[in-house]
């Protein structure tokens, strides 16, 4: 009753009281019978402590997970269990660790939803991008659009996997699927992200930079409004320091929330954390040079002011440079 209670809780949002719950159903487990239950209560505290970057606690959490589940028959859930695991390992530097835990989830392909399916792609894929891997990743990405249905595509990934490919016309294509079933992408950071790396990917650096305005607001927005949620239930169980190093985590968790639930938000979160790394580098660059640019065409411009060039083609020239 316990493990429900607390699913209840984090469907409205409440991560406090989903995690009192939860410590609630861990206390009768020694007594419980349903392994289900037991692998879904390990499962669910994983997640949330995924969530707040203790991966130490994340992982061992998991494991208990995967243990229960394994005995049950519930193959859905143990392919549940077996992503977020990859995450965790992968979050955690141990590819080869992550890469097991996916291959364990196509053996169970034919007896698991499209929910952990599609999880099970995009954390392959994913790995890939950010490992700099491009083998194999066209065919995998072409049949994942081939699996699943428009509705259920992460869009903004096959974004990021398009331009990591080289392939402009499919990136701007998937962004268009995503603004055509995501009504309200306007006020989506995750949005501004993968609009802001898809410009940058193709050199159009003031459309990136756009972007990238749009995505520095919404994304602080989001991250205030985190910030004033209570977190009672992390005070009584570590440090705030802890919670204060990796609060920049808390960003990319908000952003992703709305995409397939807490599962799949605790593995994208994970993933994505290393990716930027790789994109933040990089939009620093191209901020930089729009800077430099500006400064450039400014100074070109005093200068002309100062000293005009008397023949009409060296004006010709300076003006084409000035725009």
């Amino acid at each position: 009753a316990y493990y429900y209670q607390s699913r209840t809780y984090l469907n409205a949002g409440d991560t406090e009281a989903a995690m009192e719950s939860l410590v609630k159903a861990e206390a009768e487990i020694p007594e419980a019978e349903d392994n289900v239950t037991k692998g879904l209560v390990y499962l669910t505290m994983s997640q949330i402590y995924a969530t707040i970057s203790d991966m130490e606690t994340a992982g061992s959490r998991i494991g208990l997970s995967k243990a229960f589940l394994r005995k049950t028959g519930d193959h859905d859930n143990y392919a549940n269990a077996l992503n977020l695991s990859a995450g965790i390992h992968y979050a955690g530097g141990e590819t080869a660790k992550a890469k097991a835990c996916l291959d364990s989830v196509l053996l169970l392909w034919d007896d698991i939803g499209k929910i952990q399916k599609n999880a099970c792609y995009i954390l392959t894929m994913n790995m890939k991008e950010a490992d700099g891997d491009r083998t194999g990743l066209a065919g995998m990405l072409d049949e994942y659009l081939a699996e699943f249905e428009a509705e259920d595509i992460r869009w903004l990934d096959v974004a990021g996997y398009s331009c990591f490919l080289g392939r402009q016309d499919m990136a701007e294509e998937a962004l268009r699927q995503y603004r055509e079933h995501t009504p309200d992408y306007g006020n989506d950071a995750a949005y501004y992200k993968a609009s802001c790396e898809f410009h940058a990917a193709f050199e159009d650096y003031k459309a990136a930079f756009e972007d990238l305005e749009h995505y520095s607001y919404l994304s602080d927005s989001l991250r205030m409004a985190a910030a004033g949620e209570d977190t009672g239930f992390i005070e009584e169980r570590y440090d705030k320091e802890l919670i204060i190093e990796k609060e920049r985590s808390t960003k990319i968790i908000v952003i992703m929330s709305s995409a397939f639930g807490i599962a799949l938000l605790s593995i994208a979160v994970f993933l994505l954390v290393r990716r930027m790394k790789k994109r933040n580098a990089e939009v620093a660059r191209y901020r930089n040079n729009l800077v430099v640019l500006k400064c450039e065409r400014d100074e070109l411009a005093a200068a002309i002011a100062k000293n005009p060039p008397t023949d009409r083609q060296s004006m010709a020239v300076l003006n084409d440079r000035l725009k």
